[in-house]
């Protein structure tokens, strides 16, 4: 058995979600509006906000141990220092190590 062509593959695709999407709107708009379910969270909740789900921002490093230098309290406009470069394995053992260090 012979598998269709990428592009045929992705064409019928597009055809059954088109076919689909307007099965929908059709068997939709037959519903009397006073019936139909709330799809939607500004539907079901009018004026609610969510909370965002990413929020970049540069974390904070004030009181937690940063990997970049392995020093606690870092600054973060001076790491790394000048003349050192963030090591590349280990850190979490070193990480590990400082912490038992510390509690001691």
């Amino acid at each position: 058995m012979t598998r269709p062509a990428p592009s045929a593959t992705v064409a019928a695709d597009r055809q059954l979600g088109d076919l689909l999407a307007r099965m929908a709107r059709e068997t939709d708009s037959r519903v009397p509006t006073e019936r139909r379910a709330r799809r939607t969270l500004q539907e079901m909740a009018p004026g609610y906000e969510r909370q965002p789900v990413l929020v970049l921002h540069r974390p904070v490093m004030g009181d937690g141990w940063c990997p970049l230098c392995e020093r606690y309290n870092c600054d973060p406009s001076k790491c790394p220092p000048s003349g050192v470069a963030p090591t590349s394995t280990g850190t979490a053992r070193s990480a590990q190590q400082e912490v038992m260090a510390w509690t001691a």
